[in-house]
């Protein structure tokens, strides 16, 4: 897995990137080369942004990298307009600096959407069923219940979306 790595000035101009940084940004109207500003060059991904189809509004787009740029820089998941994820970490430097660390993530996101729609596949067949069904972990803990079984019952499957509850 190769990283994309660029940094970016105290004065927010780029001072370097990798080719694996400057081919996951794609094909741009701007020249990315070093002295080019962050703000071209969001305002340029926007651009691409809307040439692609995504329909954000452009000025809220530019401003919230911007602020991304500013605040404390967690990491931050992105679409490309050319259908690829970005997972973008970044570290501010004691100058001032940031230096920007792009992975390509596409493969784990197209993972996850299969993941989620697995799980809603397999709580609508759960559903489905009227016979009340339980799922419990090997320490006898209730992981999920079927709505039969919470009709009976009478507890909210929902109950088991985000916590485990024993029982």
């Amino acid at each position: 897995l190769e990283a994309g790595v660029g940094i970016w000035g105290p004065d927010k101009k780029l001072v370097i990137g990798n080719s694996a940084y400057l081919e996951q940004l794609g094909q741009s109207d701007l020249a990315l080369v070093p002295g080019v500003g962050f703000e071209d060059h969001i305002r340029d991904r926007a651009r691409q942004r809307q040439r692609a189809g995504q329909n954000e509004d452009m000025e809220t787009w530019v401003a919230e990298r911007m602020r991304e740029y500013d605040d404390d820089l967690p990491p931050s998941d992105q679409f490309l307009a050319n259908g690829r994820w970005i997972r973008i970490n970044r570290e501010r430097l004691e100058d001032g600096s940031v230096i920007s660390i792009r992975f390509d993530i596409t493969e784990l996101k197209e993972t996850q959407k299969e993941l989620q729609d697995s799980e809603r596949n397999a709580r609508a067949y759960l559903n489905a069923t009227s016979d009340a069904v339980a799922l419990i972990d090997r320490n006898g803990v209730y992981v999920d219940v079927n709505e039969a079984l919470c009709a009976r019952k009478k507890c909210n499957p929902g109950i088991f979306d985000r916590q485990k509850k024993s029982r």
